[in-house]
């Protein structure tokens, strides 16, 4: 795990800090389900996203840029290993992206249960 944020590179931080939070507030969430914080995790998640593709884009350009000033045999190989290194930036987002969505879906399921037995009483009895 250490290996695969290393070779990540810069693009890993912004996206584990947003990640943290999104993560934190879906979990607010599935403990009580409330309008306000289910729609900081759909803002969040976008956040998320973006910044995980932005640390693909920005390490895919420095890998082509990087790969020209290595003989002309070697650039393709070192494209392709710097792109695979900045996929981990996205591959980071979305394993916190399926975590955070996961806690939303305990949230949502937890809206519909009925909080005690009570709820489940006849309202017409007297």
């Amino acid at each position: 795990m250490g290996e695969a944020f290393r070779l990540g590179g810069w693009g890993m931080y912004p996206t584990t800090i947003v990640g943290l939070v999104v993560m934190f507030t879906a979990f607010s969430y599935a403990r009580d389900p409330d309008r306000r914080r289910y729609e900081l995790v759909k803002t969040l998640s976008i956040l998320v996203a973006l910044t995980s593709v932005l640390g693909f884009i920005v390490g895919t350009m420095r890998s082509f840029l990087s790969a020209a000033d290595v003989p002309a045999a070697e650039a393709p190989h070192h494209a392709l290993v710097g792109v695979g290194e900045s996929l981990h930036n996205v591959a980071l987002g979305l394993c916190i992206l399926v975590v955070t969505w996961i806690m939303v879906a305990v949230g949502a399921a937890r809206t519909n249960a009925p909080a005690s037995r009570e709820d489940l009483t006849d309202p017409h009895r007297p």
